[in-house]
């Protein structure tokens, strides 16, 4: 069909039935043998409505339920952003914790390098007392006093104690924060690396919940769509069975008025009054049977 019935309402139908079963303006009416149609069986137009309420009862709640996964797709879906929202956060987190190792790398660097100055200046030191031990090896050798000798050697000795004493200091000290600093640097290294495989576990972990959601939702879609089709096709048969029935009821109708005609242009002319109301009841049925053609053009369309 080029054209599906279009659903028939509650009130169309209710107001259908209103118009064929309201008694007609009361007037002088002709034997009732003649304008009785045959009785109508309702019970299959009611079991009919009946099923179309149920049908649209049950489109209506498919529907929700469509909603409803539709609502919780939307929510998943911002679970996902807040998530990459998250893991943008950790990840500007890790960022830092690089740049912060990269900074006390830098300060090992640096460190290293007062490291290796302490060092030369020690051999530099070293040098010197070996210079001082040769000049005092000269000095004893009687080529000076020896007063000026002794004053010599006890000046220069004790220089040489005080820059070895000055070197040891700067040596402990800087042995001490290289200490401080491998050990701070191997925590925070340690610290990064739980933090990096925790950040990979939670993105594998939120990556399979995600994709566990998505593929629960579309299959739950499917099947809710598939029903829904059903639910439309059935109710696609329903209405072009109501449509035949009022087809069958509106040529029902119409042979009744064409009968009746022919019984009213027997009737003996003379009794006007009787011709009149028939004429009058005539005008009625037809008037109901144009109401009924005009519905079903309406239903069908």
């Amino acid at each position: 069909m080029s054209h599906s019935p279009r659903r028939l309402s509650i009130t169309r139908i209710r107001k259908f039935e209103y118009d064929v079963t309201a008694p007609p303006t009361p007037q002088p009416s002709p034997p009732q043998s003649l304008l009785q149609p045959p009785p109508l069986k309702a019970s299959t137009s009611e079991r009919s409505l009946r099923v179309m309420n149920e049908l649209q009862a049950h489109l209506i709640q498919v529907t929700s339920k469509l909603e409803i996964y539709k609502s919780e797709i939307r929510l998943a879906e911002r679970q996902q952003e807040e998530y990459e929202q998250t893991c943008i956060i950790e990840k500007n987190k890790t960022t830092e914790l690089r740049s912060q190792v990269a900074a006390l790398s830098a300060g090992l660097e640096s460190k290293q390098a007062l490291f290796n100055e302490i060092r030369k200046a020690s051999s530099d030191t070293e040098d010197r007392v070996r210079s001082l031990k040769d000049r005092v090896a000269h000095l004893r050798s009687g080529q000076i006093e020896g007063e000026e000798r002794e004053a010599s050697i006890l000046m220069e000795t004790q220089r040489y104690q005080e820059m070895k004493l000055l070197a040891e200091n700067r040596m402990e000290a800087a042995i001490s924060s290289l200490d401080r600093l491998g050990h701070r640097y191997d925590i925070e290294t340690a610290q990064l690396a739980e933090e990096l495989h925790r950040l990979r576990l939670l993105c594998q972990r939120q990556r399979l919940v995600t994709q566990c959601a998505m593929a629960d939702s579309e299959q739950v879609i499917s099947a809710i769509l598939d029903e829904q089709k059903g639910v439309r096709q059935s109710m696609g048969v329903m209405q072009q069975e109501i449509a035949e029935k009022y087809r069958k009821l509106n040529a029902l109708v119409i042979k009744e008025l064409q009968s009746l005609r022919q019984q009213v242009d027997t009737w003996d002319s003379t009794d006007t009054a009787l011709a009149q109301s028939v004429r009058e009841c005539s005008r009625n049925i037809q008037s109901l049977a144009i109401k009924i053609h005009a519905y079903q053009q309406q239903s069908l369309m």
